[in-house]
């Protein structure tokens, strides 16, 4: 059998028992038969193919294809030989690392497999948004040459941070501590969505954006984890918590790629006043843009909360720009 193949749509899924096993053919039962039965086929793939690694429902690496993926494959049923040669091409997707999402701007795999083996080798790179202490950060994060059964990741960020100072921003929530001291069931209870059963906002994010056409799309919310903890009887307050205490720090943050250079981006966060006497939640918003220009990179924002002003105090503008080292 030889020809070509579409797939227009649907869903891969690259699972943990596939990667670094052996690809044998069962003579006995089974789907390939000792027949003298051999195939070559071509396949290409649309825009519509979503591809999974190692698991659907708590994805570490989600993607969709893009069309100039190729691969081909080559099987002699009889002798149990199988190839699987080629490249995939994804965009669009996100990769989650350390609870969160990141945006995935691109990635290969390049498949160069046979009955022997199937640990294809993947380049990723995405990237995510956050704050510290003095502004905006954006995180790159890449897989290099590495193999699926072996995958591991590096972090870059501008403004430039060593990766130990990265991990420590992007990982100040998983360590459920407190003044200090670790606490064991607030850990258990605010990394719950790391349960695959639990984990409905990464699903959630995954639905919208692919709905909404954008490039980032982020829920970061703790209101089923505050309230597994308070329900617990670990937090130890005697009161009820209201509904302010459990969306504090509740945002969504969207963006969109405009061309290759500009990245528009809308942030809405509800935030609890500490000075109010009762529970209060104000909505902040920020806008911004990114251009990368050919020698730096120009952000502007705007958190609009002076009309009276017309605004002009609260916008910001910043240049970057980098002196490579040799």
């Amino acid at each position: 059998m030889t020809g070509s193949i579409m797939l227009a749509s649907g869903d891969v899924v690259i699972t943990p028992g596939v990667v670094s096993g052996r690809m044998q053919a069962s003579r006995g039962a089974g789907i390939l038969e000792p027949v003298e039965f051999t195939g070559a086929l071509d396949i290409s793939f649309g825009k519509a193919v979503r591809v999974y690694f190692p698991d659907k429902r708590l994805p570490v690496i989600y993607g969709l294809t893009d069309p100039s993926s190729r691969l081909s494959v080559d099987f002699d049923a009889a002798l149990g030989e199988f190839n699987l040669d080629g490249q995939a091409v994804l965009r669009g997707g996100s990769v989650f690392y350390i609870q969160r999402n990141f945006y995935l701007k691109h990635a290969t795999i390049d498949f160069d497999e046979d009955a022997e083996q199937f640990d294809p080798l993947i380049n990723a790179e995405a990237e995510t948004r956050t704050s510290s202490e003095s502004g905006p950060v954006v995180v790159t994060l890449r897989a290099v040459d590495s193999r699926l059964s072996s995958l591991s990741f590096s972090l870059e960020s501008s403004p430039s941070m060593a990766e130990d100072t990265i991990l420590q921003m992007l990982g100040q929530n998983l360590i459920g501590a407190q003044g200090g001291s670790a606490d064991l069931g607030r850990f258990v209870f605010e990394n719950s969505d790391l349960i695959p059963q639990l984990n409905v906002m990464s699903v959630l994010e995954r639905n919208l954006h692919g709905l909404l056409g954008l490039d980032l799309f982020v829920v970061r919310s703790q209101v089923f984890q505050r309230w597994l903890y308070d329900v617990s009887g670990l937090s130890g307050s005697s009161g009820a918590s209201s509904l302010a205490d459990y969306l504090d720090e509740t945002a969504i943050v969207g963006g969109k790629y405009i061309g290759d250079k500009l990245f528009a981006q809308l942030a809405l966060s509800l935030v609890a006043d500490p000075l109010a006497s009762s529970a209060a939640l104000s909505l902040d918003s920020e806008f911004s843009l990114e251009w990368k220009a050919p020698h730096f990179t120009l952000n502007w924002s705007i958190e609009p909360e002076h009309p009276d002003s017309l605004f002009i105090e609260d916008q910001s503008f910043s240049f970057l720009w980098r002196i490579p080292l040799q």
